[in-house]
């Protein structure tokens, strides 16, 4: 007879699939060593090419992004540059203009009187082109329009000359007359009015 008041035998599990789980572990770690390795290779690709990381960004590698900088450098200078020297032409000076200065008339004698008068001489020098003889009579103290009248007579070279002074008749009068010879002359006046007179070159 059995005894029914033994204990049950303790059943022990089998083992049968431990080799599996130990293959499985090995082969999760091979995986892990090979995406270690695809991943330091993908780190020491050549210079240019982009790695992809886990966030999905594109870097870029230092000698792509040193071929995108300006290679022109800025200068900056706070020195205005200076402008380059001109030459400069030789300057002349125009010599002043010279004038000349217009001869003036030279006044050789001055009288004046009233009524009849006969008067010194004078000369006219060569170098001038001749002469003239202003005068001017005023018969107010006379009372009524008068005679003016004035001979000249020459000497030496002028000698014989046919010069004739002015000759009028009124209450008095300016007159200008003009003698184009040279030589030594006098004047005689002939009135009943008070009068002068000038004598004076022609330039030459």
């Amino acid at each position: 007879m059995n005894d029914e008041s033994a204990e049950p035998e303790t059943i022990k599990p089998k083992r049968k699939h431990r080799g599996l789980k130990i293959a499985g572990g090995i082969i999760l770690v091979l995986m892990g060593i090979s995406a270690l390795a695809h991943t330091n290779t993908s780190a020491t690709l050549k210079p240019g090419v982009a790695t992809h990381h886990s966030t999905g960004t594109v870097s870029r590698t230092p000698t792509e992004t040193a071929s995108k900088t300006p290679t022109k450098k800025a200068h900056h200078s706070t020195k205005a540059a200076s402008p380059a020297p001109t030459k400069q032409e030789p300057t002349t000076t125009a010599p002043p203009a010279t004038t000349t200065k217009a001869a003036q008339p030279v006044v050789l004698q001055t009288e004046s009187g009233n009524g009849q008068g006969s008067e010194p001489k004078f000369t006219v020098p060569s170098s001038a082109s001749g002469w003239t003889l202003t005068t001017t009579y005023n018969c107010q103290a006379f009372g009524q329009s008068g005679n003016f009248q004035v001979y000249i007579t020459g000497y030496g070279s002028a000698q014989g000359t046919s010069d004739f002074g002015p000759n009028a008749l009124g209450m008095g009068a300016t007159a200008t007359n003009s003698y184009y010879d040279t030589g030594t002359f006098s004047l005689q006046v002939n009135s009943e009015c008070a009068w002068n007179y000038t004598v004076a070159t022609i330039p030459g």
